[in-house]
Formats: C-alpha cells, sequence, structure tokens
C-alpha cells in the first residue's frame, strides 16, 4: 500500500532543472496533514565541517527561503551541541538584525536522532525577543 500522505526526497531525486537544486539540502520531504502540505527540507552537518561553513549554509537557507509566502521547516542536524547552540545564536542574531523569519527551524545532534528517532527541538521567535 502507498502512503500518499508521506513523501521523501534525496539530493538524486530533485528534478535536474528544479529551483532547490540552487540550494541542494541534504534531504527534504512533504507529508499532508488536514489536507494541508507540510514542506520540510534538512542538512546534516558532518564532523570534519568548519563553523564559518555551517553558518554559511544556515544563511544560504534563510536567503534561499526569505520571499517564500508560505513558512518553510528546515532541519539542521549537527555533530554536537555546541554546533546546535552556535546555529541558534547564528538565527537570533539574523531575528535580531533582519526581523522576522518566515521559517519554523528545527535543530537536533547526531546523537539525539539517533537515541530518539527524529525528536528535535524547534527554535521560536519568542526565543529570540
Amino acid at each position: 500500500m502507498q502512503n500518499d500522505s508521506f513523501k521523501f526526497y534525496s539530493q538524486s531525486d530533485f528534478p535536474k532543472d528544479g529551483v532547490i537544486r540552487q540550494l541542494m539540502p541534504d534531504f527534504a520531504y512533504v507529508y499532508k496533514v488536514d489536507n494541508k502540505l507540510q514542506h520540510f527540507v534538512g542538512e546534516i552537518f558532518t564532523d570534519n565541517m568548519k563553523p564559518y561553513q555551517v553558518l554559511g549554509r544556515i544563511k544560504k537557507y534563510l536567503e534561499y527561503f526569505e520571499d517564500d509566502e508560505d513558512p518553510i521547516n528546515i532541519i539542521f542536524i549537527c555533530k554536537s551541541d555546541l554546533t546546535t547552540s552556535s546555529i541558534k545564536k547564528f538565527i537570533y542574531r539574523h531575528i535580531r538584525d533582519e526581523g522576522d523569519l518566515n521559517a519554523n527551524i528545527y535543530t537536533a545532534t547526531k546523537d539525539q536522532v539517533e537515541e530518539n528517532g527524529m525528536e528535535i527541538t524547534l527554535f521560536k521567535k519568542a526565543e529570540a525577543d
């Protein structure tokens, strides 16, 4: 039986001429809740990525989705709590300096994902106020 309410995409599934290729997230998925589609994109930061590379990728995500009408859900899976903390600080500064954010940002460490499935922590705009 096919599940029409959930579709997972890896990089190889992205259309060759699709606009998502500009961002090239590690994965994306869409699922339907109450007949409304929820869109998620995600990045898994590898152990050998430097902090400036991680923050550069996050900036690219924020710029890529800044003009979308519907909020997007972005998941960042990190190697450590330190990386997760850096991401939250970066997003806090972005909201403080640039205003509202048209995205829901989720962060988790690789260990949290492995131990708890996909239980992740949402960075909420209210935390930046």
